[in-house]
């Protein structure tokens, strides 16, 4: 064992010098030393400052906490999470004997401070009119600091996501709509409502307002609110209940609703192709599925559409919330009719798939095909009557094709749909050119049954359209201006 002598006197072991140091035995230079070479130092100046009476322990001003006064132990609290969290918070301080020490400066200050705010509310109202991605501004504000580093109104910015979605939900959403109820609570206006169509437990009911902006004269579609609905109870009645709480609410009269306008005219649409086979749905859909499903599939189909159709043709997904639109899905599929059935017998084989098997054998079947050609007839009607919503003559042009002529009058909403009287022979049920060119090549008991599908079609048509417009007002036989070839038109 190691014998340290100093002087005359027999010490024992040598004792480290961080033990010395809590017991408070370190000499005066080793103190001087342990404590105040650290203020020096660039690292920890900033956040570090000395403890009366302890010279082995430093105070971190940030965290308020003390801290041995080794190298190691002050990196390692440097590091720590909580203080670099704090040391963000420090930096945006100031004493308190600044603020009273240059009114001038803290006045600059002061300006430079709500200069950088105003920047911030600004960028997030950019943000949300352009409908931009949030998380974009994570990376937008260090560049605008980068690239206008001598500005200090870039500099003491500190917008991110977070900050950007608060500032829109609780400042500029509030004044938004608080401005936009005061001109609704005055002036008249329009309402437009729609449902989202998500899979979720609930439900949003999108109210739109249009309105005459009565200073500046020109007119103005906004959002009033999204109103959240359980999906468990999405009917009229609910839909209605939340309508006239959401107005009820923020006190808008509701006399000043001139018209209001919703979705739902293709319901009578949606009920009336219930009548027909579901083969025709079931074949857009299908062919859909299995092209779009495989790029090995798509490219073998664009080149058998080159040979046969001379032109690539895409081929349409339908929608389960746009029956509308199935007008144009129908032309589609008959223009690509022999180049699908040509394709599908080659995948068949290939594929060895049941599904491949069963779109060919409704490609095959002709009156598949008959079915097709009587929607592509009769959807042409409910498109132009969506397009010019309430015109009487439409509804004379669908029930012209299954009623006796001597009925086709304006008061055709009156009469029994369900009556044979009122019917034409089933044969003489007009289900268009083409599809009756085609339906003569068919068995004659077979020709009956399509037809009679067809008439149930026509039927229930005429039946739920009745029921879902006020025929018998007298406001609906002035309504031809709505068509935009007389709105349009400036001779009139």
């Amino acid at each position: 064992m190691k014998i340290i002598m100093s002087g005359s006197d027999t010490l024992g072991p040598s004792t480290p010098k961080k033990t010395r140091a809590s017991r408070n035995e370190l000499s005066k230079s080793e103190k001087k030393e342990q404590t105040g070479k650290w203020l020096k130092i660039d690292l920890f100046k900033s956040w570090l400052a000395k403890v009366p009476n302890d010279q082995t322990k430093a105070k971190c001003k940030a965290c308020s906490t003390l801290v041995s006064c080794g190298k190691i132990e002050l990196e390692k609290h440097n590091e720590g999470k909580k203080h670099q969290h704090n040391i963000k918070s420090l930096k945006g301080t100031y004493k308190l004997l600044t603020l009273f020490s240059d009114s001038s400066q803290n006045s600059q200050v002061s300006n430079t401070k709500n200069q950088s705010n105003l920047a911030e509310i600004k960028i997030s109202v950019f943000f949300a009119e352009h409908n931009i991605a949030f998380h974009l501004i994570d990376h937008l504000t260090p560049l605008l600091k980068e690239v206008f580093s001598d500005s200090m109104v870039s500099s003491n910015m500190e917008l991110h996501r977070t900050k950007c979605t608060n500032i829109i939900n609780n400042i500029i959403a509030p004044v938004e709509v608080s401005d936009l109820v005061d001109l609704l609570k005055n002036n008249p206006f329009s309402v437009l409502v729609d449902e989202s169509t998500d899979l979720s437990c609930h439900k949003f009911l999108c109210l739109l307002v249009r309105f005459v902006h009565p200073i500046e004269g020109t007119i103005h579609t906004k959002l009033l609110e999204l109103v959240s609905i359980d999906a468990k109870d999405f009917s009229t009645q609910a839909i209605f209940s939340e309508f006239k709480k959401c107005l009820c609410d923020k006190n808008i009269p509701l006399e000043n609703i001139i018209v209001v306008a919703c979705d739902g005219a293709s319901h009578h649409l949606i009920k009336a192709t219930a009548q027909l086979p579901r083969s025709a749905e079931y074949l857009i859909r299908s062919i859909a599925s299995y092209v779009s499903g495989s790029a090995k599939r798509s490219a073998q189909l664009n080149e058998i559409q080159d040979y046969f159709d001379g032109q690539r043709k895409q081929i349409l997904k339908l929608a389960n919330t746009r029956w509308l639109a199935m007008h144009q899905y129908v032309i589609r599929l008959l223009e690509c009719w022999e180049s699908l059935t040509q394709y599908l017998q080659i995948a068949k084989f290939e594929d060895n798939l049941k599904s491949a098997e069963n779109i060919y054998s409704e490609l095959l079947n002709p009156f598949t095909k008959c079915y097709f050609y009587f929607l592509k007839f009769v959807l042409d009607y409910f498109n132009k009557f969506n397009a010019v919503h309430l015109s009487l003559s439409l509804i004379k042009s669908i029930t012209q094709n299954v009623f006796k002529s001597k009925l086709i009058t304006d008061n055709i909403f009156k009469i029994d749909f369900n009556s044979k009287l009122n019917q034409l022979p089933m044969l003489e049920v007009f289900v268009g050119t083409e599809c009756q060119n085609l339906l003569n090549l068919q068995p004659e008991n077979q020709i009956i049954l399509f037809r009679e599908k067809c008439l149930n079609f026509y039927t229930t048509a005429a039946q739920e359209t009745v029921k879902r417009l006020p025929l018998d007002n007298a406001l609906i036989h002035e309504l031809a201006f709505i068509d935009p070839n007389i709105a349009l038109n400036l001779e009139n």
